[in-house]
């Protein structure tokens, strides 16, 4: 019979990107070494969005899809390329770095809130909630009128700086009960 690995035991497998610390973040811009020539004219920056954190303390999730959002920007301009990388500070992630482990719920796994009772959390293995809205935008990076967006496929958004790569605020369109 073939034992069980931990998430963290599955984590240690993976390719590196899967597997980011804090030090690989980037919270100011590095100038990329950039070899050739890039054209004067050439100006703009390239925003991506994925999975990246799946480990907070001594927990991790276990599903692809559960990892919390990491903004990447390449910019290109008088020739020269920067990089930059930063975990998407939204609450839940801030929750999650104060209590050095992971809260909330995922498709593979629920962590419990800490700061619920042990009754709360006895309750909430035995009778189900209703699903909380996830605070996951890692999908995609859209701009729309100016603005940028952390997306998913869920009903919530986050305005994202273009600069800092943090959040600005958040929008929730959540259809109210008519």
């Amino acid at each position: 019979m073939a034992s069980q690995q931990t998430p963290m035991e599955v984590l240690a497998q993976l390719p590196q990107y899967m597997n980011l610390e804090d030090s690989d973040f980037k919270d100011s811009p590095v100038e990329a070494t950039v070899s050739g020539q890039i054209p004067q004219w050439l100006a703009g920056s390239l925003y991506s969005n994925g999975s990246g954190v799946y480990k907070v303390g001594p927990t991790a999730w276990n599903h692809l899809f559960d990892g919390y959002s990491v903004i990447q920007r390449f910019s290109v301009r008088d020739g020269k390329v920067t990089y930059q990388a930063s975990v998407l500070d939204t609450e839940e992630v801030k929750k999650c770095q104060q209590h050095n482990r992971i809260i909330g719920s995922g498709f593979a796994h629920k962590f419990a809130d800490p700061n619920q009772s042990s009754v709360g959390k006895f309750f909430s293995r035995v009778i189900p909630t209703p699903p909380n809205i996830s605070e996951k935008t890692n999908i995609n990076v859209l701009e729309f009128s100016g603005k940028l967006f952390a997306v998913a496929d869920t009903p919530l958004i986050h305005e994202i700086s273009p600069d800092s790569m943090k959040v600005k605020g958040k929008v929730s369109h959540i259809a109210k009960n008519r």
